[in-house]
């Protein structure tokens, strides 16, 4: 490859692949990627030969942080030969130290950095916080144009940078080939409501008390069924914990990752529930039309993902934004008395495509495209 642009991404997640083999076909853009990672990285990705992706051999400055990638960047320059370079930004790897460099020294044009825009990891409370927060600005202000995952992302950016090119591009899976297998599987249903969650079995996710909540709705609802999906440390707690319903309602069922099996399970729930910090698993539950029942943004809440600003109250789902106790089951109770569900499920097909289809987010690349 000679001139363009290229992207520069730590992985290529499989959700990500049909976004990527879109952007190669309409732009001709190529994706640089690590071809190395931490064992232990918790996003599925894609290692298949493609069209669109060149790998290259990366160090990790801590083998604890996935996120510290210490990208060869001049073998990228000098194998692929860009003009332009979209980047992931993280302040734990080296392209937004290094790409300045290489711009003052002719051998790219401009770059952009690729973000969720705040750390959504972590908040605003301690001093540290802050300072990791709006440590964040300066790198931003270098680059010729910042990228966003969500129009939430993009306005805190230009808050503090007013003067700075953003684009909101969006965060897409694969919603037509969902769709598909949607329509071909039938629903396994285990009571009345089904309740599913899907996600990582970590601290953060806070699947205990998604369990200990599910036990106050049985006393309203003794047909529930509770499915929760997933892999991760404290699984073998959980699985405790689900065990003392000796009906059955609460199933664990382990990582599963197969979109064939796991369609099933989303056709046949009547809400999906975050008790934690929500991302991309949000995505996933709308691509099926099914409502999301999650904590917004706030004080006390957790750290969600840029993906929570997919969730429209009343429209694609309902945002709980109170962290005093019960606040969550009452919202879900809410839901489930008045069938608050049969309205929005009408109305998340429109919005998916609207806003989260990949025709959206390469449409969003083409203004970015012209902008740096």
């Amino acid at each position: 490859m000679s001139g363009g642009t290229i992207i520069i991404q730590r992985l290529v997640p499989d959700y990500r692949e049909v976004l990527f083999s879109r952007l190669h076909g309409q732009f001709g853009w190529t994706v640089a990627a690590a071809q190395n990672s931490p064992a232990d990285s918790f996003m599925a990705q894609s290692r298949a030969a493609s069209a669109y992706t060149e790998r290259f051999a990366c160090n990790y400055s801590d083998p604890e942080n996935e996120y510290s990638c210490q990208f060869p960047l001049d073998e990228i320059i000098e194998r692929m030969q860009p003009d332009r370079v979209i980047a992931e930004f993280s302040m734990a790897n080296n392209l937004w130290r290094e790409l300045p460099k290489l711009r003052a020294n002719g051998r790219i044009k401009s770059y952009a950095l690729w973000t969720h825009g705040w750390n959504m990891a972590v908040g605003f409370r301690s001093p540290s916080e802050i300072a990791r927060q709006y440590g964040r600005l300066l790198p931003l202000s270098r680059a010729n144009l910042v990228l966003t995952y969500t129009g939430e992302g993009k306005a805190w950016v230009q808050r503090w940078l007013p003067w700075k090119n953003a684009v909101a591009l969006g965060n897409a899976i694969d919603v037509d080939a969902i769709r598909a297998v949607a329509s071909k599987a039938k629903p396994e249903r285990h009571g009345s409501p089904q309740l599913l969650s899907v996600g990582r079995l970590n601290a953060e996710k806070k699947y205990g008390a998604l369990i200990a909540m599910f036990g106050q709705l049985k006393a309203e609802f003794p047909n529930a069924a509770l499915t929760i999906i997933g892999d991760g440390p404290e699984r073998a707690t959980l699985e405790a914990q689900a065990a003392t319903f000796n009906d059955g309602s609460v199933k664990l069922l382990g990582a599963i990752r197969d979109e064939a099996r796991l369609a099933p399970h989303f056709i046949a729930a009547d809400y999906f529930i975050m008790a934690g910090a929500a991302g991309l698993s949000v995505n996933h539950a709308l691509a099926y039309g099914l409502p999301v029942i999650a904590y917004g943004r706030g004080h006390g809440l957790p750290h969600n993902g840029p993906e929570i600003a997919y969730i429209e109250h009343g429209k694609t789902g309902l945002l709980c934004k109170s962290a005093a106790p019960g606040a969550m089951l009452d919202l879900i109770r809410t839901a489930i008395r008045d069938n608050l569900g049969q309205t929005m499920r009408q109305q998340i097909p429109q919005y998916v495509d609207a806003h989260m289809h990949v025709d959206h987010v390469v449409r969003q690349f083409a203004i970015a495209d012209g902008l740096f």
